[in-house]
């Protein structure tokens, strides 16, 4: 069967989707974290449009697309932006929102949603009926000259869209004719008159729904009287009966559609003020630029005053620099013929000066010649003083050299006490072990000759026991030869620096010195390195 959807208001359903965009951008993601502002920018942002199909949250695809498998979050995400956008009392409604509300009763707190939109939605279409309602909804309308008040249903609806047009065309000929004027006050006046027609129209829309709901009433009222002239009183009165009801769902479904219109006028109200406010603010914006324009033209004029001053002032200069300028050549030539006067006599001094300077030179040479004889004197006298001096530095190195290499004996003398003790003790130890090996050797006679296992033990203990013997005799021998060496090593250093200190040269001797300390310092480097090799020898 066919059936039929109710006419709806031009409306900019973009415009719509781009405004609810903005409302969540600016409120709801607020409210989220990183992650769920991810996840709301890439899976649930594209599926803000709108149509007249699907203004209803259980109709729009923000409700009707699966995407909880995308993440634990998405659900709730999705309960969140539906209930945001349609609010919480439309949202509600819907069976799958009411029970993740009720499961998840705190999962949408932090989101803060009211019960209305974000937005003032339109109402969308209304649900669709069959063609056989319709039929008895357009009965009326054939036979309405029937009818107590003398106009049908046909002539009420024709009466409803000629009004509703009217409206509109009202509502819409002072929008064309805003975009070809281009001053200001013109766009306020026709903002204003552009609401003044909107207002007129709503209340002249609620006066005509008021109407149909009167002659509603009277026909009721005659149903009550009673009906002589047909035979069949009851089956007139069902028809009538019937003929008001449907005529009632039609007055319904009318009234819907002013409320949608009205609606419309509503916004189209909203963005006239905004365009009003624009205007009035584009003509404060004009008034101010027009203001700094004459101050501009006002500083301008005074600029040029004053450059005419300027250059009045400077053609007054002119003609004194002109006079000058003649007063100055004549000194310049006066100038001149002192000049040639001037050189003549520089001639004369010049030649004074070159005989005076001959002079001096013979001075400045025997003057050279004696400081020079006695820098040299002076060269002499400083060295030997050096010398001195460095005799006797080298004196108390020595001294102090001396001092460290018999510290350093007498620890070596300590450290081959200990060292012999110690030697002392490990002999002490070699005897026990081997008094302890006639008393094993006669066990291991005695055990039986299948256990093998514990015959390889005894083997390895017993040669455990000589590499450490070993160890301790190599560690004590290594000891000894590293108090030797660190003895040479500073009687070396004495011999040296006492066959250093003879060289005259200054450099040179130095530059032995330090190549004799870095070969020293590897040298102790080595010998300590292998001592504590040795002590580590010991511990194991």
């Amino acid at each position: 069967m066919a059936e039929e959807t109710p006419s709806t208001p031009s409306f900019d359903w973009e415009d719509l989707g781009q405004r609810v965009q903005a409302e969540i951008k600016g409120k709801f993601l607020s409210r989220c974290s990183p992650e769920e502002i991810s996840l709301v920018t890439t899976h649930l942002m594209p599926l803000v449009k709108f149509t007249p199909k699907t203004m209803w949250a259980s109709t729009n695809k923000l409700f009707t697309t699966r995407l909880s498998e995308k993440c634990p979050q998405m659900q709730m995400l999705q309960c969140g932006v539906v209930c945001f956008v349609f609010g919480m009392k439309k949202a509600i409604k819907s069976k799958k929102i009411e029970d993740y509300i009720k499961n998840n009763p705190n999962s949408l707190e932090k989101f803060q949603i009211g019960d209305n939109p974000c937005v003032p939605l339109p109402n969308g279409l209304t649900p669709k009926r069959t063609g056989g309602n319709r039929k008895c909804a357009e009965a009326p309308t054939s036979g309405g000259t029937d009818d107590a008040n003398g106009d049908g249903g046909e002539g009420e609806e024709r009466r409803v869209k000629s009004r509703t047009g009217g409206k509109r065309k009202a509502a819409e000929a002072p929008t064309k004719g805003g975009a070809d004027d281009a001053d200001g006050d013109g766009d306020g006046r026709r903002v204003k008159s552009k609401t003044g027609v909107i207002r007129y129209n709503l209340s002249h829309g609620n006066a005509n729904l008021n109407s149909p709901r009167n002659e509603v009433k009277d026909r009721a009222a005659d149903l009550d009287s009673p009906n002589t002239e047909a035979k069949d009183p009851d089956a007139g009165l069902d028809s009538r009966e019937t003929d008001l009801s449907n005529r009632e769902s039609a007055l319904e479904s009318r009234e819907a559609t002013l409320k949608d219109r009205e609606f419309v006028l509503n916004s189209r109200e909203t963005e006239l003020k905004a365009n009003e406010a624009g205007l009035e603010d584009r003509e404060t914006k004009l008034s101010d630029r027009a203001s700094a324009f004459e101050d501009r033209e006002a500083k301008l004029r005074d600029r040029e005053t004053t450059l005419n001053g300027r250059d009045a002032t400077l053609k007054d200069h002119e003609s004194v620099l002109d006079s000058v300028e003649a007063e100055l050549q004549d000194r310049e030539a006066g100038l001149d013929d002192r000049q040639t006067e001037l050189d003549d006599r520089q001639t004369e001094l010049d030649d004074r000066q070159t005989e005076l300077e001959n002079r001096v030179t013979a001075l400045d040479n025997g003057e050279t010649e004696m400081g020079d004889r006695e820098a040299s004197f002076s060269a002499r006298k400083a060295a030997l003083d050096g010398s001195e001096i460095e005799l006797k530095d080298r004196e108390a190195d020595l001294s102090h050299r001396k001092a460290v290499l018999d510290s350093s004996e007498t620890e070596l003398e300590k450290r081959q006490i200990e060292l012999e003790q110690r030697e002392t003790d490990l002999g002490k130890r070699e005897n026990e072990i081997n008094d302890r090996e006639p008393a094993s050797r006669d066990r291991k006679s005695q055990v039986d000759n299948g256990c093998k296992q514990e015959r390889t033990e005894g083997r390895s203990s017993s040669q455990a026991q000589a590499d450490r013997l070993f160890n301790q005799t190599g560690s004590v021998n290594y000891r000894q030869s590293h108090s030797d060496a660190i003895l040479s090593a500073n009687a070396a250093r004495v011999l040296f620096d006492i066959a250093v200190g003879n060289v005259q040269d200054t450099a040179c001797r130095d530059d032995l010195m330090e190549q004799y300390k870095v070969v020293v310092d590897d040298l102790f480097k080595a010998i300590n390195l292998c001592f504590r090799i040795s002590l580590q020898m010991d511990r194991k």
